[in-house]
């Protein structure tokens, strides 16, 4: 009621359902069709296969770079930043958890799926032991900001001291923004921050790099020539590395799959309307 008039359960459900139903729905439907496709298969997960992908997610949010940053990770700050992005964006936790569900039982599929060649792994050694740079990062929420923290590297600043005290991602700050060696082809490394990287000299400072939703600038400290180990000795760190790349991809390829092949009845009119409009829209 407000001031004495009524505000009709349906009239609010309808808007609900226009403007945020349809992707609750894929989501639904996702995570309904993962779990059709593992109890084909005889698979199941536990509470602890979500936390892992809850682990997974809280690290990627906060360093979208965890792929090339040193280990530590604080789990509780993570926390705290993700409950700000779910107020930011109006999601609730519950759904938060839709997609780790899912995630967990594409996961299980992949891996049961999986079978690595030594082709692939020769691959492997090829990204990991060639050619690398080292660098460091500042990560930004602004490309405002981060043309503020390059006029002061141009005014004279030390890189890693600004990296420590201004970087939005507190794992790598805490080495003055020092990443793990990059190379050029490893996929766990956005793109164009590999590009980036790459492309610059000893000491020399980069433009401002986006990736996502995030800021960088990077430093180039140096280039890592070609290593020759023997294959055999680093054969089972290329197995483990070589299954978490294809689990990745994998997991994306049976998203896409499932949520396509899906058979979607969808009884409410209004929902109806609005999830056929996003379904359109995915095809295009």
């Amino acid at each position: 009621m407000v001031n004495g008039r009524p505000v009709a359960a349906a009239q609010l459900v309808d808007l609900l359902l226009r403007s945020h139903g349809p992707g609750l729905l894929e989501q639904l439907v996702a995570l309904y069709a993962a779990e059709d496709l593992a109890a084909k298969k005889s698979l199941s997960i536990t509470d602890a296969d979500v936390d892992k992908e809850l682990d997974l997610a809280l690290r990627r949010l906060v360093n979208p770079l965890a792929a090339a940053t040193p280990k530590s990770f604080d789990r509780a700050e993570a926390e705290r930043v993700l409950e700000t992005v779910l107020n930011e964006r109006n999601i609730s936790r519950d759904e938060f958890f839709l997609p780790l569900r899912r995630n967990a039982y594409l996961r299980k599929v992949a891996q049961a799926d999986l079978a690595i060649t030594d082709a692939q792994l020769h691959d492997e050694y090829d990204r990991r032991f060639g050619e690398r740079v080292r660098v460091r990062h500042i990560q930004l929420a602004s490309s405002t900001e981060a043309s503020r923290l390059q006029e002061r590297l141009a005014a004279g600043e030390t890189f890693a001291e600004l990296a420590s005290r201004y970087s939005a991602n507190s794992a790598s700050a805490k080495e003055g923004g020092l990443l793990d060696p990059l190379s050029a082809s490893d996929d766990a490394i956005p793109e164009n921050l590999r590009r980036a990287a790459f492309a610059l000299q000893p000491g020399q400072i980069s433009g401002v790099v986006r990736v996502g939703e995030w800021y960088h600038v990077l430093k180039l400290e140096e280039r890592i020539a070609p290593q020759q180990p023997e294959f055999a000795t680093v054969r089972e760190e290329l197995v483990r590395s070589v299954r978490d790349r294809l689990t990745e991809t994998r997991m994306r390829e049976l998203y896409e799959q499932t949520l396509t092949a899906a058979a979607v009845e969808v009884q409410d009119p209004v929902l109806r309307e609005a999830y056929d409009r996003r379904v359109k829209q995915r095809g295009k």
